[in-house]
């Protein structure tokens, strides 16, 4: 927080000219819990609008950055559309958890397994390897097989 589009887009072109070559990756981070919904939701992505973990900032960001380099792969890790979809399931009864709160350990952190399993999966989907448990084998089985899913959901987005 506290970059503007304009100034990430620069950030950005003067990371990818020291790197002509790499695959680029967003990674959206996300927002505390207690604003997640409405971060989420805003569309707001003026040049001069701040930094948001939000689709709509997310997604100008990459059309912009798209147009410049037309030859450049981008891709991001998605966390905010993630938490979004386990926010939605919570709220409907289809999580195996009452709130998306459960993820985190504290108002902005993901707590040590289930948080960390699905952002550390992200990652790895975003770079085209494939799902890790290495170091998250306390991860309750059908809570992993339930992220799996919201991580697939996004595959096909």
């Amino acid at each position: 927080h506290g970059s503007t589009l304009a100034e990430d887009i620069e950030a950005i072109n003067t990371l990818m000219a020291k790197q002509p070559t790499a695959k680029i990756v967003l990674h959206t981070g996300w927002a505390r819990s207690a604003s997640l919904m409405e971060e989420w939701q805003s569309q707001d992505a003026a040049e001069s609008s701040p930094m948001q973990h939000s689709r709509g900032y997310m997604n100008a960001l990459l059309r912009q950055l798209r147009s410049q380099y037309p030859d450049r792969q981008f891709d991001r890790t998605r966390a905010m559309d993630l938490l979004h979809e386990v926010a939605e399931d919570s709220q409907t009864g289809k999580a195996p958890m009452q709130e998306v709160d459960a993820l985190y350990r504290d108002a902005i952190h993901m707590n040590v397994v289930t948080g960390r399993y699905l952002m550390h999966n992200a990652m790895r989907q975003a770079l085209a390897q494939p799902r890790s448990v290495a170091g998250f084998e306390k991860i309750d089985p059908g809570i992993r097989r339930y992220l799996d899913q919201i991580l697939d959901r996004q595959l096909n987005d």
